[in-house]
């Protein structure tokens, strides 16, 4: 088995990852006119291939001194892969995802491509400040804006 199916796999409580496979793409394309897809649960079955991928991490919070609430169960995304499905379309699916599996707050970063989604899809600005520290790290230019630079949280 290969390092990146090891990462990817499902792994309750630390990763969740989605796939649109051929026979999902079409059948949905059929349903509506349109390429957009909704990501299958951790698998594909017959000779189908992947198409595109989502997945996302999970991080809980203990919540102090509430009778109530005792966690904030929090998704971060991790690696997007949109291929045949358009990126928002992706990650409104991860949205739903997250949320029938009951998390709380999905975090993403607007980096890369992510701006292209983060307002359509209802994403609030956080209230900290990131502070990134790259080592090692040549510049030829400074500063980056953050569409020319890849981060992954861990």
């Amino acid at each position: 088995m290969s390092v990146a199916c090891c990462r990817f796999l499902p792994q309750e409580m630390v990763i969740n990852t989605y796939i649109v496979d051929t026979s999902s793409h079409q059948q949905h394309q059929q349903q509506d006119g349109t390429s957009s897809s909704s990501a299958t649960a951790n698998g594909t079955s017959g000779s189908s291939s992947i198409v595109s991928m989502v997945s996302f991490y999970t991080l809980p919070s203990s919540i102090l001194g509430h009778e109530e609430h005792k966690e904030l169960k929090a998704a971060y995304m991790f690696y997007t892969v949109p291929g045949a499905t358009p990126l928002q379309q992706l990650m409104s699916d991860a949205l739903i995802l997250a949320h029938n599996q009951g998390y709380d707050v999905f975090n993403a970063l607007d980096l890369l491509e992510n701006t292209s989604f983060l307002k359509d899809l209802k994403f609030g600005v956080g209230d900290g400040s990131l502070h990134y520290y790259l080592y090692n790290w040549r510049m030829s230019k400074a500063p980056l804006e953050p569409q020319q630079l890849g981060l992954i949280l861990l």
